[in-house]
């Protein structure tokens, strides 16, 4: 019995021990406290995949791509940028037109970050890459009378010549001549003076249109006894023949008083050789046959005034307290 009971007290301490050590002495707990190999060491083929992402936490900078296909991550930078995280740029690629190609002969102006291409007339995109052929709107119209065409803000339109007008310079300008449809008569010319028309006549004829003829000053002016007329300044007078004399040569001259009569009581006389008469006043003529008529005798000068004639003009000579032209205002 004794022995027996101290078998089993033994026995039962070693699975007391076992029960308490057992994770560490068992191989399955010894391989999961084992250390996990360092990122830089290979796994061994007979280890079992790991399954974790390793750019889960590798974050790239400016557009960059974490990549691992080894395991290890690294970053793959965008052109532009370098550094093990993109971080850095580089100088020369921070033009945005660096590397953008336009087009036939458009060129890159850099407003935005990107770049933007500024395309020639006829092209456009975002490379100048689109033809779009422009039309001259001048093409197929034809200006008359040496007018040009001109497309200035995409219309054609048809630059005329002084004195041209119309859609293609059709129309010739008239201008206003105020002797359109004004006769000058008996050879006149007409001439225009700015809306205003006269006319200018040949000799001889006057009026607004030359229809009147001019007078000659020995038209009505007849000359006697063979006399001849002629005109000084616009006034006629006559030329007479040998023995006769006065204004039309009506006058016969007497070279002696014993040929001559004087009437009206007028007298005879003599001188160089030809007789006179004397006429008394109011009395003229080669004979005192015609009477004169005196100014004065319908001139009534007032206040006692005296009448004056001289030549065919009458005039008041006015007492001293009075004045005026027939002495009617007194001083």
């Amino acid at each position: 019995m004794s022995v027996h009971f101290q078998v089993s007290v033994v026995a039962a301490l070693l699975c007391c021990v076992a029960s308490s050590f057992g994770q560490i002495q068992s191989p399955s707990a010894t391989s999961s406290l084992s250390p996990s190999p360092s990122p830089s060491s290979s796994p061994s083929p007979s280890s079992s995949p790991n399954t974790t992402d390793p750019c889960a936490d590798f974050g790239c900078l400016k557009g960059g791509k974490c990549k691992a296909p080894n395991g290890i991550p690294f970053c793959d930078c965008v052109m532009g940028t370098s550094g093990d995280k993109c971080q850095t740029e580089i100088g020369i690629i921070q033009d945005p037109c660096y590397f953008n190609r336009c087009v036939n002969g458009g060129f890159c102006a850099s407003p935005t970050e990107e770049g933007q291409c500024v395309c020639l007339p006829g092209y456009s995109g975002d490379r100048c890459q689109i033809s779009s052929a422009i039309e001259d709107p001048c093409d197929g119209v034809e200006c008359l009378n040496r007018g040009l065409c001109s497309s200035e803000g995409g219309t054609a339109k048809c630059v005329c010549e002084l004195g041209y007008f119309g859609v293609i310079c059709e129309n010739k300008e008239v201008k206003f001549d105020p002797c359109a449809g004004f006769e000058c008569w008996n050879g006149g010319s007409c001439i225009a003076f700015g809306r205003s028309k006269f006319c200018i006549c040949a000799k001889g004829f006057t009026g607004r249109i030359c229809n009147n003829p001019i007078k000659k000053a020995c038209d009505d002016f007849e000359c006697l006894n063979g006399g001849k007329c002629t005109s000084s300044y616009g006034r006629p007078y006559c030329l007479c023949e040998p023995g006769y004399a006065g204004d039309k040569c009506s006058i016969k001259i007497n070279y002696s008083c014993d040929e001559l009569e004087c009437l009206n009581g007028g007298f005879c006389t003599e001188f160089a050789g030809r007789a006179y008469c004397a006429c008394a006043r109011g009395y003229t003529g080669q004979d005192c046959s015609s009477e004169i008529e005196d100014p004065c005798d319908d001139f009534g000068c007032l206040n006692k005034g005296s009448c004056i004639a001289n030549g065919d003009n009458a005039k008041c000579l006015c007492r001293p307290e009075f004045y005026g032209d027939k002495c009617q205002r007194r001083i």
